[in-house]
């Protein structure tokens, strides 16, 4: 378990606080303004049409641009702890899974909901036909990392060109599994 990690794990009044983890994982990993990608304009890893619809403004106007473009850091934290909030409304997050949050918040940073509640379906229906039951929030927390880690091999395989973002995005994998690790080993659920 690494020593960054660690770090992330932040603990308050001896609980762990997994809102700040979270999103303190994310921004450690998504840099800031790119002016293009798959999503198009992205800001520590907010995709601009994504930024326009929660901001309910128009996405045809310079101002809109303008003011995405010089989004703070602070200011992508406070979004991101509002996503992390919107996850309890979801069948696969409860309070008693806050691991689960953090690992189902990053899935949907970087591909969005649909496919981030996929994965996680995905993951917990092989988790549950290897092991004839279901698993707890920690398990298929550690699923979903590996079933992440699966896709973007297969995406590898798909797209030849994207194999050079491949170690990048296995970093990012095994260091949310190093704070899945950590949490659960300073008694996080």
């Amino acid at each position: 378990m690494t020593r960054r990690a660690h770090k992330l794990v932040v603990v308050h009044k001896n609980a762990i606080d997994y809102k700040t983890a979270a999103v303190r994982f994310i921004l450690a990993h998504e840099g800031g303004y790119a002016p293009s990608g798959p999503g198009g304009q992205t800001n520590y890893g907010i995709t601009y049409i994504t930024y326009c619809a929660k901001m309910n403004i128009n996405s045809r106007t310079e101002h809109s641009s303008r003011s995405f473009r010089r989004m703070t850091q602070v200011a992508a934290g406070r979004y991101y702890e509002t996503e992390f909030m919107y996850q309890w409304n979801t069948p696969y997050c409860s309070p008693r899974n806050n691991i689960l949050a953090i690992v189902l918040l990053d899935t949907r940073v970087q591909w969005g909901d649909r496919k981030a509640y996929s994965m996680c379906f995905e993951a917990f229906e092989q988790f549950s036909a290897k092991n004839n039951r279901g698993p707890t929030g920690v398990e298929l927390a550690k699923a979903l990392i590996y079933r992440r880690m699966a896709f973007r091999y297969k995406n590898v395989h798909r797209y030849p060109w994207h194999k050079k973002y491949l170690r990048g995005w296995l970093k990012r994998d095994k260091d949310l599994m190093d704070v899945v690790n950590a949490m659960v080993a300073r008694g996080g659920e």
